[in-house]
């Protein structure tokens, strides 16, 4: 039973990437082709859950955007950010240049940018590890009344 719940899920967010509801088409078909419906086959061939997420897991697109033990959707969700994170970096990193050392908390670089602060968050940190921007030692209050870190851009991409 579980496994046809499974499966009847996966085959509506493959449905849903096919018809691009989800993104930029090209990226989502190439996720839905790449790692769903692998994912799928082998569900349909009865292997175990384990083993499809350390395929998904490995998987070229995917590997590191999402824990082993997630389920597939969240390699799926890996996938689609992938697809568009190097797009989101650069965005962050022309508007964090552009002010300077004034930079920007996660809000502000939101407000900015016109990206959502819960996409702008998990990207800081490997911006970060990648030198494109560093937080500073200053802290300002943001909408939630509480501190937030100060970024600022680093280097060109």
């Amino acid at each position: 039973m579980a496994t046809d719940t499974a499966i009847a899920n996966l085959r509506h967010l493959y449905a849903q990437m096919m018809g691009g509801a989800i993104l930029d088409e090209a990226g989502m078909r190439r996720a839905a082709q790449g790692l769903l419906a692998p994912a799928i086959e082998q569900l349909e061939q009865g292997r175990p859950r384990g083993e499809i997420l350390r395929f998904a897991a490995g998987s070229a697109l995917g590997a590191g955007l999402a824990r082993a033990k997630d389920p597939v959707t969240s390699h799926a969700a890996g996938v689609a950010i992938a697809e568009v994170q190097d797009h989101l970096f650069d965005q962050i990193h022309s508007w964090l240049s552009l002010r300077g050392d004034e930079g920007g908390t996660s809000f502000e670089i939101a407000d900015g940018t016109g990206i959502e602060r819960v996409t702008i968050s998990p990207r800081l940190k490997p911006m970060e590890k990648l030198g494109l921007v560093r937080r500073t030692d200053e802290r300002r209050v943001g909408p939630s009344g509480r501190y937030s870190i100060v970024w600022v851009a680093v280097k060109k991409i």
